[in-house]
Formats: C-alpha cells, structure tokens, sequence
C-alpha cells in the first residue's frame, strides 16, 4: 500500500553540484554613486580616512560621491576638511543648492518666440538655429503646423545629441572639431595706427 505524502510533509533535497566561483571584488572599477559617511553609512566621519581608502582600494571603488552635506552646510564643509583634503579625486561631496538664487537666462526660450515671430512676418523660406535645447520644439511644430513651407534646420554644438529636436527639424547637422579650426581668425589681426590684436598663448 503506498504510503499518502501530504505537501506540508514535503522537504526537497538537493542534489545539484555546481564550482564554487568565490568574488570578492568587482572586475572593473566602480563608483559608488549614492553614500553616506556619517552614522548611516558606517560612521565614517569618525573612523580614519586611510581605512576607508583601503576598504574602497579592497573593493575596486574608484570614487565615492558623499550626500550627506545636501541639507547641511557644517557637515558638508566637515566632510570637505576631512576627506577631500585626503583624496581629492576620490570623494565627490554634494552640496544643497538654493536654486531660487539661480537666474534663467531663457536663451533658447527666447530663440524659440524669434523663430516664431519672424515666421509671422515672412521674414525666411529656411532658418538655421544652433542650438540642442528642446525647448525650441514647441515654437518648431507650431512654425511647421501653420507655414508648412518654411524649413527649419538645427546645428548642434559640439557635446549635444539632441536626438528629439533632430526629429521635428527638417534637416540637421553637427557641429564638430574641423568646423571650429577652419574659423579661426589669424593669431594677428593688424589694425590701424599700426596697433594690432594678438592671440593669447592660452587660447592655442
């Protein structure tokens, strides 16, 4: 007679062998990205900047970016002091910034209502912006809907992508390296009563 196995009576074993793989450390470097080196991430604060570097060299970080100075200016100043001094280009220490202080220069806000009014005006059949801020797209499909005729083209800077704006623009084109040196001016320029503008020796 076969004996009835209830579920609940059930313990699996295991019998899959596999190689042990032991890692103890990334195989790239890393950095970690969000840390804390007050109590909350091991009380570093109080604990010696060489241990940390060891335990950051043992584990392959390359860099920490500290977030405990966002909300306190004192305990951003004290990590600063303390770790930064240590290892500059090992810690990264955010800071809370009061973005009420920070004026928009509204560049491309103001690009975008120009290319706009000189539309209504018939001022142009084809406009170049440079620029690879979406905030150009809005006056760009509103140009588009009403004078579908008129092009519109965009130069990205060197350092944008700009992949959405590329999409409403008719053609685009990337500003690159060559562009830049084939429009430098002469490192003289003469002027008259034989004064003459030189290029900074930086600037080269």
């Amino acid at each position: 007679m076969t004996k009835k196995l209830n579920l609940v009576d059930f313990f699996p074993k295991s019998k899959l062998k596999v190689k042990e793989t032991l890692i103890d450390k990334p195989k790239f470097p890393f950095i970690d990205g969000h840390s804390h080196l007050q109590l909350l991430g091991g009380n570093w604060i109080d604990r010696p900047v060489e241990d940390l570097l060891t335990m950051m060299n043992n584990s392959n970080i390359r860099a920490i970016v500290d977030l405990d100075g966002l909300d306190n200016d004192s305990i951003l100043f004290a990590h600063i002091e303390k770790f930064k001094a240590k290892a500059p280009d090992r810690f990264y220490h955010m800071g809370g910034v009061d973005w009420t202080k920070w004026k928009e220069k509204r560049t491309d806000v103001n690009i975008a209502i120009y290319l706009f009014k000189l539309a209504i005006q018939d001022k142009f059949d084809k406009a170049y912006t440079i620029s690879g801020d979406s905030d150009l797209i809005p006056s760009i499909e509103a140009v588009k809907t009403l004078f579908p005729h008129k092009q519109i083209g965009v130069i990205i800077p060197i350092g944008r992508r700009a992949e959405l704006l590329k999409q409403k623009c008719d053609f685009h084109m990337k500003i690159k390296e060559k562009h830049l040196k084939s429009s430098i001016l002469p490192d003289i320029i003469p002027l008259k009563d034989n004064k003459k503008l030189v290029c900074p020796k930086s600037w080269h």
